[in-house]
């Protein structure tokens, strides 16, 4: 059965799918830099677009801070895979300067 657009259930389904990309996204920073970034850019669209439904309909109130938990979420596993990113890439080029 399709859900209604902007419908409080299809809110609730993107907020809960939000926040599950949030915290996949801080767990795959931690140990796969790029699976980070890509889960966290994903889920903070779906936040975003969340968060701008419930504007635009005023329907799912009560879903608000679980998007908005979902979006903090996802920039602190986007933070992290970028810095784990970078601090490779330091930690490989020091390792090679120190080869030669």
């Amino acid at each position: 059965m399709a859900m209604a657009p902007g419908s409080v259930e299809e809110i609730s389904k993107k907020a809960g799918t939000a926040q599950l990309l949030g915290i996949l996204s801080i767990v795959f920073a931690i140990c796969c830099g790029c699976v980070g970034l890509i889960l966290g850019i994903i889920g903070m669209t779906q936040a975003n677009s969340t968060l701008s439904l419930i504007q635009t309909t005023g329907l799912g109130r009560e879903f608000e801070g679980k998007a908005s938990t979902a979006k903090t979420l996802s920039i602190v596993g986007i933070v992290i895979a970028v810095v784990n990113m970078v601090a490779g890439v330091v930690i490989n080029v020091i390792s090679m300067a120190a080869k030669q």
